[in-house]
């Protein structure tokens, strides 16, 4: 594959806005957590859009959207992960209309479980608020993929119990988009 700076595509080539951040800048990526780092790399190519996820403290979000405006800079809405680390914002309404990734699934408050949504229930904390989700994304008109992302679901669990609980999640999915696609 070619580039739009005619450079073939390698590990090191980053797709940018130009209009942001200059074709040849060199850059070093890592994540915000430190958990990953990419390193350095060269802002070649464009067309790609880039889906801010929300973790831990959201404020970042606030400063990379104020920051680099552009059309390419997109929202990845993470449902636990704001159950768990920011249950006091409300970030669909904040980013909804640069929504471009969903991360579904859920947990109990008290750590990031990556389970199927509804299956969180007791104690002192509570499942992800679902039903309120899904009016936040019926409301932001938000008709785009709903990716499930609950590894945690079948950990433990004999084979084909797994298959159930993979159909329980599809069932979900089935309900979710059924929601936010129903007329009032």
């Amino acid at each position: 594959f070619i580039t739009a700076t005619m450079t073939r595509v390698r590990i090191g080539t980053v797709a940018v806005d130009p209009r942001v951040i200059p074709y040849g800048t060199r850059m070093f990526i890592i994540t915000n957590d430190g958990a990953y780092v990419y390193g350095a790399s060269t802002a070649e190519d464009c067309g790609v859009a880039l889906a801010m996820e929300n973790q831990g403290n959201p404020d970042y979000l606030d400063l990379v959207f104020a920051q680099l405006a552009s059309p390419q800079l997109k929202f990845c809405y993470d449902s636990g992960h704001e159950n768990y680390f920011s249950p006091q914002r409300d970030l669909l309404a904040d980013y909804g209309p640069l929504l471009a990734a969903l991360h579904l699934h859920d947990n109990n408050g008290t750590s990031d479980w990556h389970t199927a949504p509804y299956t969180c229930i007791g104690g002192a904390y509570y499942s992800t608020d679902w039903e309120g989700l899904l009016q936040g994304l019926d409301e932001i008109g938000y008709r785009g993929t709903l990716n499930f992302e609950t590894f945690r679901a079948t950990k433990g669990l004999p084979r084909r119990l797994q298959r159930e609980m993979l159909h329980y999640i599809a069932e979900v999915g089935r309900y979710f988009r059924d929601r936010i696609t129903e007329e009032a």
